[in-house]
This record gives structure tokens, sequence and C-alpha cells, in this order.
């Protein structure tokens, strides 16, 4: 996903609009996979419920299909969250000059240890 990064700052220049767009590529991948994973962890005997009560395609999407494959779907958008975060930190040390992953690559660099420290605190807690 990083191999996009170089492709971005070509296309959208410097500043925030690559970190950001690197972010939610993130967060969509990971909701894309994860709902795929969901619908095909449907079991086949639901399929056939739905053809037996003979629901229309849109009927069997939306009252089998989606249903069967939501926590599939909250997985991925709680892994959307943390990927999101991970790919703006990740960014902010490649490119950025100014945020948060840009304040820990500066103090690794110094080697400022209570820098650094604080800076994970503030992150997380």
């Amino acid at each position: 996903m990083f191999a996009l990064f170089p492709m971005l700052v070509i296309m959208v220049g410097l500043g925030l609009a690559p970190i950001v767009i690197l972010g939610a590529l993130w967060a969509v991948v990971a909701v894309i996979t994860s709902t795929i994973d969901g619908l095909d962890s449907v079991p086949p005997l639901l399929l056939k419920l739905g053809a037996a009560l003979r629901l229309s395609r849109v009927q069997q999407v939306t009252r089998v299909l989606v249903p069967a494959a939501l926590r599939h779907i909250g997985i991925g958008l709680k892994l959307a969250l943390t990927f999101s975060v991970i790919g703006v930190l990740a960014s902010e040390f490649i490119l950025s000059t100014y945020g948060l992953g840009h304040f820990i690559a500066d103090a690794h660099q110094r080697f400022v240890i209570r820098a650094l420290t604080q800076a994970s605190r503030s992150w997380c807690c």
C-alpha cells in the first residue's frame, strides 16, 4: 500500500492530501476484504432457504446475505479504524513536516527518549 505513496505525491502534491488518501485507502481495503470474507462464509443452507421462500435477488441480499455477514462487516469497520490510523502515522513519518508521526520521527532521529515516551502516551491514552 505504501508503494502508492510516491504516485499519490506526484498526482496530488505534497501536504495533507496524500496522507489522508492513503489512510482512507487502508480503511477501504480492510472493509472490502472483510465484507467479501463475510459474504463467502454465509452457509449454503441459508441461500437454499431464501430460494425455497422464493425471495427475489434483492430480498436475498437484504434479508439473508447482509444479516449473515454483519459480524464480518463490523470487524472490518474496527480494523479500518486501526489501519487508517496506522497508515496516517506511517505516512507522516515519511512526508509530513507536522503531526504526531513527524514528532515521533524527529524525536527518534535526535534520540530524545522523553519526547518519544510523551508522544506514545499522548497517542494511546
